[in-house]
């Protein structure tokens, strides 16, 4: 399986991944999110949150990739 090459924006809360949204460019409309994978990390942003947040704010999260590094990648979209 290919791992996409879009622009990646690192989070690592809740409310990063909001402001972020929020304030996201126009012309973006395929980001990939990453995460820290280790869901007992303070710095962690799961799946369901990130699934949560996406259609809160119109957009909507595709498929999630294990990256190298201990990081998750969720692929979203406009």
């Amino acid at each position: 399986m290919t791992i996409p090459n879009l622009k990646r924006i690192k989070i690592d809360t809740v409310q990063q991944f909001e402001n972020w949204l929020q304030s996201a460019s126009a012309d973006l409309d395929h980001v990939m999110i990453t995460t820290t994978a280790a869901p007992t990390s303070t710095t962690h942003v799961s799946s369901a949150d990130i699934a949560e947040i996406c259609t809160a704010h119109g957009w909507h999260g595709d498929r999630s990739y294990t990256l190298n590094g201990g990081l998750m990648g969720h692929v979203t979209k406009r």
